[in-house]
């Protein structure tokens, strides 16, 4: 597999184009390798974390940020079935807790806030 259709995957996202997406996320399924699956779903994650960095320095609005996300779904519900388990060394564990949980804890902070914890 070429990086043409990683490329075309995060540009797809990047552009909101989810036929692109799709199509890059599907040739990259038939490819079928855990490795080359594995550099799917990282180059998605890649895209994510610039269309957060969009959103986050106002050039992006909510509305692109859930299309993203929807898109990055598609993406991996196509290639996530492929993935060996235990075929990557894990990078560790992320504990989400947004906005709504917090609040209902004794241990609520700023409003607005959002925690990430890494275990």
């Amino acid at each position: 597999m070429s990086n043409d259709v990683l490329k075309r995957l995060r540009n797809g996202l990047l552009e909101l184009d989810m036929d692109s997406s799709l199509s890059a996320a599907r040739e990259i399924a038939a490819t079928g390798g855990p490795n080359v699956v594995g550099a799917g779903v990282d180059e998605s994650a890649a895209a994510l974390q610039i269309v957060g960095k969009r959103f986050q320095e106002g050039e992006w609005f909510l509305s692109e940020l859930v299309y993203a996300g929807e898109i990055s779904k598609e993406v991996m519900r196509l290639l996530s079935p492929l993935m060996k388990a235990g075929a990557r060394e894990s990078a560790g564990t992320v504990i989400y807790q947004d906005l709504w949980t917090t609040r209902h804890h004794e241990h609520w902070t700023t409003p607005g806030m959002m925690k990430l914890y890494h275990a």
